[in-house]
């Protein structure tokens, strides 16, 4: 259990400093003591609207759709949201790529790439991520 906080730490401070190099300079890590519903890494000026949790370091295999990590994600985001669009931001194990998942319409997305998960994030926080999507955004 101590191992697993620790890692969760250190993924939402890793994920904190992603998102500061994307240009969401008031991004910080949230701290989690109750299960509050606040998201992990939180962007109070620039992405107020936009709910962040973060998952890192766990194997490939965990990050296959219907696994129990992603069960677990998607339901601890739509019962924390409150409201708001939200966002896993990623990256597996041994990889140095971060990833973002999210709902569009009734299915989910995952974006790659440090252009195409700002954008999207700015389109989510600006609710027009439904109506001009694209994958390759940058």
């Amino acid at each position: 259990m101590v191992n697993s906080c620790r890692k969760g730490k250190r993924g939402e401070l890793f994920a904190r400093d992603y998102l500061r190099s994307l240009g969401f300079e008031d991004a910080h890590r949230t701290q989690q003591h109750d299960g509050s519903g606040e998201s992990d890494v939180s962007c109070p000026e620039t992405l107020p609207n936009v709910h962040i949790e973060v998952k890192f370091g766990y194997p490939r295999k965990n990050f296959s759709l219907g696994s129990s990590l992603w069960e677990s994600a998607i339901g601890q985001c739509h019962a924390d949201c409150d409201g708001k669009e939200w966002v896993i931001l990623w990256k597996e194990k041994h990889c140095s790529i971060w990833k973002m998942t999210f709902m569009l319409f009734e299915g989910l997305v995952t974006v790659v790439g440090d252009a195409a998960i700002a954008n999207n994030l700015m389109r989510l926080q600006e609710g027009d991520s439904h109506a001009h999507f694209d994958p390759q955004a940058g």
